[in-house]
């Protein structure tokens, strides 16, 4: 990941955990000292995997000829 201030790398400053299966971490550019807040969440697999099938689908479906 990189700064959007600036385009340096971010180190981690704090990471924390919550009951809800998140993890939320502070993060400090190493050249600026942009400060920004990141969530990860924890996902089921099942739905990650069906809305990539659906996404995949639906960019190589073929586009309609409208030479009429």
């Amino acid at each position: 990941m990189r700064c959007l201030k600036c385009g340096g790398s971010y180190s981690t400053m704090d990471t924390k955990n919550s009951e809800k299966n998140e993890i939320f971490r502070r993060k400090r550019c190493k050249l600026c000292g942009n400060l920004v807040y990141t969530k990860e969440v924890i996902v089921d697999y099942d739905d990650i995997k069906r809305d990539f099938l659906d996404a995949t689908k639906y960019a190589r479906m073929p586009k309609e000829d409208n030479n009429d």
